[in-house]
């Protein structure tokens, strides 16, 4: 319910349907694991898909410093906030 109500919250979506996998650890705390099917309410358009974020405080980004010396050439590499696995940013 704290799922769909900050949806309905924030995102200003409602639910006929909502079906979710969820599993309970050795110290009784349940985990939220996936959705697995919805039906909206209501059909809104457009739907607000701000970016829904739980960092109240980000980190600053880290300052990128180019190089000077064309000769060299190099890729800049970043890590993902999902996975922590650091690659170019290209790629991201």
């Amino acid at each position: 319910m704290n799922i769909l109500k900050y949806l309905k919250n924030n995102l200003k979506i409602t639910f006929k349907e909502f079906v979710a996998d969820f599993i309970r650890d050795e110290d009784g705390i349940w985990w939220f694991i996936n959705v697995k099917a919805f039906i909206l309410d209501e059909y809104v358009s457009p739907i607000n898909n701000k970016k829904i974020t739980m960092n109240m405080n980000p980190e600053p980004e880290p300052e990128v410093v180019e190089d000077t010396n064309p000769t060299i050439s190099y890729q800049k590499l970043r890590a993902c906030k999902f996975c922590n696995i650091v690659y170019p940013m290209t790629e991201l």
